[in-house]
């Protein structure tokens, strides 16, 4: 039997297997067989693209990172729609930016906007933005990301999609009340179900 009488999600699970390696070098292994002819390149296409990690830590890393957003936001580019989960760590990315990008990405599933924190204006309904273009969500991490999101704007989202795991941080309340310095706020963790501060737990703020 020649391997492309197979059924396509055989193929699938079979290009799985043989690449499974860390994520850039299963990538680059995905590029080769792409090559090898039409039917394996409209496989393999879906599965490169289905999670991408895009981080701002270094200026190498912003550069891949604008590449990547010049390929996605383009009318011509396809890719975006194949994009299931997408990790975004110090993105950056301007707000209007991440509205476009995250609007060239319909069929996302799983979305962590880890340690946005852009310059300027904050725009408040970004959050709100975010669940409307994207209807498969089923996961949403806004870790270190409240300052610019908000948190009774993070609250409101926890408080209205009950069907949507969320997890995120905010400034502890007890913190706030014993610190007058913000860099020195604890934080709280919210799991999915409940805020939760370390700090509060061990009793630091009970005297």
């Amino acid at each position: 039997m020649e391997i492309n009488t197979l059924p396509t999600e055989i193929l699938e699970q079979i290009f799985e297997k043989i690449t499974y390696e860390r994520k850039c070098v299963q990538r680059a292994n995905f590029r080769q067989i792409a090559l090898v002819c039409k039917r394996w390149s409209a496989i393999i296409i879906p599965m490169i693209w289905k999670e991408m990690e895009i981080t701002g830590s270094s200026k190498t890393a912003k550069s891949i990172s604008f590449s990547f957003y010049r390929h996605i936001i383009n009318p011509n580019c396809e890719w975006g729609r194949y994009i299931q989960t997408l990790k975004l760590y110090n993105a950056p990315f301007w707000p209007i930016c991440m509205a476009k990008m995250l609007s060239a990405c319909p069929n996302i599933v799983n979305l962590s906007i880890i340690s946005y924190r852009p310059e300027g204006k904050k725009i408040v309904d970004h959050l709100k933005h975010i669940l409307r273009v994207l209807p498969n969500l089923r996961r949403l991490d806004l870790s270190r990301s409240h300052y610019y999101f908000g948190e009774d704007n993070i609250q409101q989202a926890i408080n209205s999609r009950k069907d949507l795991y969320i997890k995120a941080t905010r400034d502890c309340p007890q913190s706030k009340g014993k610190n007058c310095i913000p860099w020195m706020y604890e934080r709280e963790e919210y799991d999915g179900k409940k805020w939760n501060c370390s700090h509060c737990k061990s009793g630091k703020y009970d005297k």
